[in-house]
Order: structure tokens, then C-alpha cells, then sequence
């Protein structure tokens, strides 16, 4: 039973950090995206 709750715990932060990669990226192509428009 502990043992499943740690898988668990490692899949909610590994798609936090999936989360956070994604929004990095989408923050970084709309500056490019701007860059390009200028």
C-alpha cells in the first residue's frame, strides 16, 4: 500500500513538472511568435 502511494505522489509531480515544462515553452514560441510579428 506505501508503496503505490510513492508511485502515486512521483506521477502528480512528474505532470506538474510536464505542466510547468509545457507553459515554459508556450511562453517562449509566443515571444518568438512576437519577435517574428516585430
Amino acid at each position: 500500500m506505501h508503496q503505490t502511494n510513492q508511485n502515486c505522489a512521483c506521477e502528480i509531480n512528474s505532470m506538474k513538472s510536464l505542466d510547468i515544462k509545457y507553459k515554459q515553452y508556450e511562453e517562449n514560441t509566443i515571444l518568438a511568435v512576437r519577435l517574428l510579428m516585430m
